[in-house]
């Protein structure tokens, strides 16, 4: 769906209803709010990553009855997704490996990424 029809969504009942856009990339600068944005009273929220206890916490609810068992699994699955939500139960642990293997390969500059001077 384009944006323009959300915004015009949002726009027919402002005081009712609100419109949010999640973006999974980090930031490079500050954020540079337009006069648009100023209207429609865009306001910045930061989400952060997920602990092992919070996924442990979701997961509880999901898994067998072998407590242990559940816990094992989340806990290794929580290796490699880390605090990402959306790998952690959108994604099977091979969809994780092979996305962040694909993510890893891509890099052409390690020392460049640790050093915070490039951002791929």
């Amino acid at each position: 769906m384009r944006i323009c029809y959300c915004t015009t969504w949002f726009q027919e009942d402002m005081a009712n209803r609100r419109l949010v856009a999640s973006l999974s990339m980090g930031s490079r600068g500050g954020r540079n709010y337009d006069k648009t944005d100023k209207v429609n009273k865009v306001k910045e929220l930061t989400v952060y990553s997920w602990t092992l206890e919070e996924s442990e916490d979701v997961s509880s609810g999901r898994l067998a009855n072998d407590d242990e068992a559940g816990a094992n699994l989340v806990e290794s699955k929580y290796q490699m997704a880390g605090g990402s939500c959306r790998y952690m139960f959108d994604f099977t642990t091979s969809e994780v490996v092979k996305g962040l293997s694909v993510a890893i390969g891509s890099v052409q500059d390690y020392d460049a990424i640790l050093n915070f001077e490039v951002a791929g």
